[in-house]
């Protein structure tokens, strides 16, 4: 998924094209399993509850719409979103009125705190 450079202004590039990496795969590579509940995951040991498990064909779809959802978006995508925010994004956005709520709560990253008008 990346490649590395060595020396003077060296780091990690991407090894594949930005539209060939999804988030789904990253989160994939970097964390665990998408499944919501540790026993779906390839590597657990068989529940003993499982052919009597109720939940267990809700956690199966939910695990697979979760992997659909961020399979279906690639680095790319969120590179897009990225552009887009900068374009819409007040210029003060990191002045002190932002600073503190940003660190946070990302989703309030471009609220002002009250009072800053």
């Amino acid at each position: 998924m990346v490649k590395s450079v060595r020396g003077p202004g060296g780091g990690y590039l991407l090894a594949r094209d930005p539209s060939a990496i999804s988030v789904g795969e990253v989160i994939t590579v970097v964390e665990e399993s998408l499944n919501p509940v540790a026993c779906l995951d390839e590597d657990s040991a068989v529940c003993v509850r499982a052919d009597t498990c109720i939940t267990q064909k809700v956690w199966k779809g939910l695990g697979q719409r979760i992997k659909e959802f961020l399979n279906s978006i690639s680095i790319k995508d969120l590179a897009g979103e990225m552009d887009l925010l900068k374009t819409t994004v007040p210029r003060d956005a990191d002045s002190k009125n932002f600073k503190a709520r940003r660190n946070l709560d990302p989703d309030l990253a471009c609220v002002p705190e009250k009072g800053s008008g």
